[in-house]
């Protein structure tokens, strides 16, 4: 309909980028870490999320003795059913200790994802960790802060100190915008852009020089052409 063309039409720009910046900011940056959490898991609308301790998400003692190769081939094959909705990720200690740093100080970015049918779907990303909220942006746009979440990350830092690994575990909240092996496509974006310091600068600009942003450079980095970037505004996920 006339809205979906409107959405169509709509791409991501400083002009855009700016307003949606610091209304997020305003709604869930000025509080305290807690009470941010709580009042974003609300405001977007999350109606599931995995448990924060790991002990509850899988049984521990299978790792005990393990080691962080073989703990790393266990998460990810116990993440490997798609028809669970999830999906899972290995962070070493050096990638966690830096998405922490870097995660607080530029809590949010946006990410073309490549849709099966052409075009994109573009996702808001936002760090309060140990947990990542995923958000359509076009929902954004559409709802603000009352805007659902399509994937919600939990980190696991139990094995930090024994094994020198983070797991992580992305839970898809609504799969009419994405699907599994599209929220581990998700997982690796998040990594790459904040653990690679050439990738960062992006991240850095989207944050705190919005003028100089580019999303041009981030749909080249996420191998979109731009023959195929139009976005697929609330384009369905493949099944």
């Amino acid at each position: 309909g006339a809205d979906s063309r409107e959405l169509e039409q709509q791409d991501i720009d400083s002009k855009v980028m700016l307003p949606v910046m610091r209304g997020m900011l305003a709604c869930q940056w000025r509080q305290q870490a807690g009470q941010v959490l709580a009042r974003t898991y609300s405001g977007m609308g999350i109606s599931q999320t995995s448990s924060s301790k790991l002990a509850d998400v899988m049984k521990t003692d299978d790792l005990v003795g393990k080691t962080r190769e073989q703990i790393a081939e266990i998460w990810l094959q116990y993440h490997s059913d798609s028809s669970q909705g999830r999906a899972g990720s290995v962070l070493s200690k050096e990638e966690w200790e830096l998405l922490q740093e870097r995660g607080r100080k530029s809590p949010m970015f946006v990410l073309p994802l490549a849709k099966p049918k052409g075009g994109y779907l573009t996702l808001l990303t936002q760090h309060q960790l140990p947990f990542t909220l995923v958000t359509s942006l076009d929902e954004y746009r559409r709802m603000g802060a009352g805007a659902p979440a399509c994937m919600n990350v939990t980190h696991y830092t139990e094995l930090l100190d024994s094994a020198g690994i983070v797991l992580v575990r992305g839970d898809i909240v609504t799969n009419t915008l994405i699907n599994a092996p599209e929220a581990r496509t998700v997982l690796e974006l998040i990594r790459a852009f904040y653990t690679n310091s050439d990738d960062y600068k992006a991240v850095l600009d989207f944050n705190h020089q919005p003028a100089a942003f580019d999303f041009n450079k981030i749909l080249e980095k996420c191998a979109v052409t731009p023959a195929a970037a139009t976005p697929a505004a609330d384009q369905p996920a493949a099944k």
